[in-house]
């Protein structure tokens, strides 16, 4: 039998799985936080609040 198990893939994809996700969060979190979007996010919050039905995003 070849030297790949179950448990070595399940042991492999568990920390693949925990880095990939800690990677796509933090550019998620870099990505909000650039100065570039302030605006941007500062108008999409106030979205909700606006009395104005008429005007999409």
């Amino acid at each position: 039998m070849s030297g790949i198990t179950y448990e070595v893939l399940a042991r492999f994809a568990q920390q693949f799985g925990i880095l990939y996700f800690a990677v796509i969060f933090i550019v998620g979190i870099a990505y909000a936080l650039r100065p570039r979007h302030s605006d941007q996010f500062r108008h999409l919050s106030q979205l909700p609040l606006d009395q104005d039905e008429g005007e999409d995003v």
